[in-house]
């Protein structure tokens, strides 16, 4: 962008404009992949949570069917089992609805990605005119 001297001076609006878009494409590409990026994290996190729950809730099973436990530690077994099968469910719920924001934010980052890619043909037709 230029603007040349003296009184007849003006502003180079496509050079401004061209940059400014390719700019803001810039910016709007590095949040898609940091999103993807965060994506990706969560889903690793969570598939590691899980398998840590059910290699929990396995052994639990296996000490109440494979062992002849007391009533007491019978109880206590069950007790826990509960508790993990909660804490996969809860788990579960909590990664459905983090995956879902996500997508949303990616959904309105690529919406506003094509609408800026829209513009910016527009905008090289009007000046091909």
């Amino acid at each position: 962008m230029q603007r040349s001297g003296g009184p007849d001076a003006s502003f180079d609006w496509q050079g401004y404009i061209v940059e400014t878009t390719e700019a803001e494409k810039d910016r709007l590409q590095r949040q898609l992949e940091a999103k993807q990026v965060q994506i990706r994290r969560r889903t690793e996190t969570y598939e590691s949570a899980v398998q840590m729950l059910q290699d929990e809730l396995q052994d639990v099973e296996h000490q109440l069917t494979r062992s002849s436990p007391t009533r007491d530690r019978k109880q206590q077994l069950k007790r826990r089992r509960e508790r993990l099968c909660s804490d996969l469910r809860e788990t579960r719920e909590r990664f459905a609805d983090d995956m879902q924001r996500l997508e949303d934010a990616v959904l309105e980052l690529e919406a506003e990605l094509a609408e800026l890619c829209e513009a910016e043909q527009l905008l090289e037709q009007a000046v091909n005119r």
